[in-house]
């Protein structure tokens, strides 16, 4: 019998898990370095259809972590690179494009009703806070995917609830924000972070923009694929317990 695009996946999880997950929409808010191998890893699954936002354009910087960054892709909107690149390795999935900044003022919009769950990998603090907050009380279930910069070891990258992370600044100043508006989002959200310490800046350049290698983003991305599955295949108390 021939092989198909899901029947590897299917000896893992089922029939019934694949029809699960071809049956799921879910939306990755931030399609850079983490983002992007987050919506890889979940097309690659087989979620069946993904919304991808990002208001960012492909730069030559994004070159070595980002999937969809190739010198063909450079100056086109990461979205839409990415969701070109998706239908290429399943045609038959829905893949959205959505060219935008996620801020408080447009939630209601971007994470429209009919989601399934959402991946926040962007870097602005108080733009995570408000997705967090947002999903929460939508019931929505959510992977925050916290700092990648400035670290190369991809095997200390865990999953948790955001109540438990540690040795994360960004975890620490996320946990922060949402614990006066809804404190219910520190074990509500499930987190993706690395307990490896941020490197020391080297050389004469500014510190921002972070140093980065593709090592731990593509690790986080796909840790946050595999938590996103989990949530979608009933098996949320395994991922993050």
């Amino acid at each position: 019998m021939s092989e198909t695009r899901v029947s590897r996946t299917e000896k893992l999880i089922g029939g019934e898990g694949v029809a699960r997950l071809a049956r799921a929409h879910v939306a990755v808010v931030g399609v850079g370095g983490v983002g992007s191998h987050a919506a890889e890893g979940l097309c690659r699954a087989g979620v069946g259809r993904l919304t991808l936002i990002d208001p960012d354009a492909v730069e030559p910087s994004n070159l070595n972590r980002q999937v969809q960054a190739t010198v063909l892709t450079l100056g086109m909107p990461k979205a839409e690179a990415l969701a070109a690149r998706l239908r290429t390795i399943n045609p038959d999935g829905v893949f959205e494009a959505v060219v935008a900044a996620a801020r408080r003022g447009n939630l209601a919009d971007l994470i429209a009703p009919g989601l399934d769950a959402v991946v926040d990998a962007i870097d602005d603090v108080e733009a995570k806070a408000a997705l967090a907050v947002h999903c929460v009380r939508q019931g929505l279930p959510i992977v925050c995917c916290l700092g990648a910069a400035r670290r190369l070891n991809p095997t200390l990258v865990r999953v948790a609830r955001l109540g438990d992370t540690r040795a994360c600044p960004l975890a620490r100043a996320l946990r922060a924000s949402v614990r006066t508006e809804a404190p219910e989002a520190l074990a509500g959200v499930i987190a993706v972070f690395t307990e490896e310490p941020a490197a020391k800046h080297e050389g004469p350049e500014p510190l921002r923009p972070l140093g980065s290698a593709p090592f731990v983003p593509a690790a986080a991305g796909m840790a946050a694929a595999y938590a996103i599955a989990g949530v979608l295949l009933g098996r949320e108390r395994e991922v993050a317990p």
